[in-house]
């Protein structure tokens, strides 16, 4: 007699594939560096604007969700093994955070270069006024080495920043240069104007050579204004190139309020020293045209080479010109020693 056929065993129930999840040590690494970024970013911006917050925001998501992606990507091609996934987001998550510490400290040690560049600069500053004190003429080239260094310095913190904080170091780095260069300039064009022989009257050529003097003064003046938004109370310039670097307005105020408290009390000198070269080059230009429409009405004395003037009158213009251009001098040199004399942080 036949048997029944078997009973088949009942067929067990399908399992639910299997999901990835991020082990808890893995959003407590991400935790802690959460809160340490936002940490050191309070201290590092204390009146952050939105833009900034938001930079902060989006890296911290993105240091989450970067190692995810990956990490999920992985944990598929492997059959959807847990190990798989949670080693690649570890891995990946750690060169992150590693890169970040590397950058950091690139940013810090670059910070401290231009820490002791400032060091440095109030020494310079202190030997220049001893100096000075003991009858030494003012040296500028240490003032433009120092500048240099400083650009130099803002290139290598640009290079180790990211975001804003790259655009604001890198604007920095553009700011000295072209300041820099123009300054450069000023002094190309000083020199062009021959000032040891300038106010003297026995050396002065009319027609074209007076022309070319006029020229010479016009560039003076000219390079004089571009150079004082360079160094004005204001901050002209590097209001301008942050502004052109798409720094926030948030971003100009933190740098301006950097830039009136590197410069202090000398911002208003410089700004004044400017004036009174405006001031020169205004009396300069009214000099030539005296000399240049009555050379016929002064000579040269010969056995004395004293300027003998045909006309009382001119000769009272001559001396107005001189006593003009004297209390200039006079006024700018006093601006002068103030910005030499001023200590540092003031």
């Amino acid at each position: 007699m036949d048997t029944p056929p078997p009973i088949p065993d009942q067929a067990p129930e399908p399992r639910a594939p299997a999901r990835f999840n991020l082990p808890p040590s893995a959003w407590l690494a991400w935790a802690i560096y959460a809160a340490l970024s936002i940490g050191l970013f309070s201290i590092r911006h204390a009146q952050a604007d939105a833009y900034r917050i938001g930079e902060l925001v989006g890296g911290i998501i993105g240091a989450l969700l970067i190692p995810v992606v990956i990490a999920l990507i992985v944990w598929r091609l492997a059959g959807r093994s847990a190990s798989a996934g949670n080693t690649t987001f570890i891995v990946v998550f750690a060169l992150l955070v590693a890169g970040q510490v590397s950058q950091f400290s690139r940013r810090a040690e670059a910070n401290a270069g231009l820490d002791k560049l400032k060091k440095d600069q109030e020494l310079a500053m202190d030997e220049q006024r001893q100096a000075m004190a003991q009858g030494h003429p003012y040296n500028p080239d240490k003032a433009e080495k120092s500048a240099v260094q400083v650009a130099t310095k803002l290139g290598e913190l640009a290079e180790s920043s990211t975001g804003r904080d790259r655009t604001i170091a890198e604007a920095g780095k553009v700011f000295v240069n072209e300041l820099l260069a123009t300054k450069k300039r000023y002094d190309d064009a000083v020199t062009a104007l021959d000032m040891a022989n300038f106010w003297a009257l026995a050396k002065f050529t009319p027609g074209e050579p007076a022309n070319a003097r006029r020229a010479a003064i016009r560039r003076f003046a000219q390079i004089n204004g571009e150079l004082a938004t360079y160094q004005d109370t204001k901050g002209t310039s590097l209001q301008k190139i942050l502004t052109a670097h798409g720094a926030s307005p948030g971003e100009v105020s933190e740098a301006l309020e950097g830039y009136h408290h590197s410069g202090g009390s000398r911002l208003a000198l410089v700004e004044k020293i400017r004036e009174t070269d405006a001031k020169l080059a205004a009396v300069m230009l009214d000099f030539v045209d005296f000399a240049d429409s009555n050379h016929e009405h002064w000579q040269v004395e010969a056995s004395t080479g004293k300027i003998i003037f045909t006309d009382q009158a001119l000769l009272t213009r001559y001396n107005d010109l001189l006593k003009r251009m004297n209390a200039i001098g006079v006024e700018q040199a006093e601006y002068r020693n103030k910005v030499v004399a001023l200590k540092p942080g003031q």
